[in-house]
């Protein structure tokens, strides 16, 4: 099986301290590996709006095949804690509704409204 950008987390209770709007509730941990800075906690909406083909929809079908999302009316629920880098996280969570690049480092904020960016700095090292 190929290697998913967004997989199922090794973590299995996080609390969020990183937001995308209403949408979006995750944990960042700047200590980890890139890929696997940002987990998704239960509970957070998955956009279905991810078009037709891509790496997107191979994460999405494998973590609902594991039970880690199920399909709603809106996209996708959270069930089970997934991780990947924080623009990967983003761009799952908002699909073509988000940038079509998006910068996980910009667009998750804070409880005090402040990004990933302007906590850690330069987001080239950070994403």
């Amino acid at each position: 099986m190929k290697k998913l950008t967004v997989r199922p987390s090794d973590i299995d209770m996080v609390t969020p301290n990183v937001f995308i709007g209403d949408l979006g509730r995750a944990h960042y941990d700047g200590t980890k590996k890139r890929n696997a800075r940002s987990v998704l906690v239960a509970g957070t909406q998955v956009t279905s709006n991810h078009g037709n083909e891509g790496w997107m929809l191979e994460n999405i079908y494998a973590l609902e095949q594991s039970g880690h999302l199920q399909k709603n009316s809106h996209g996708y629920t959270v069930m089970k804690p997934i991780q990947g880098s924080a623009s990967a996280t983003a761009a799952m969570v908002l699909g073509r509704n988000g940038p079509s690049k998006p910068n996980g480092n910009t667009l998750w904020t804070f409880a005090n409204g402040q990004t990933i960016y302007q906590v850690n700095g330069d987001s080239r090292r950070l994403s």
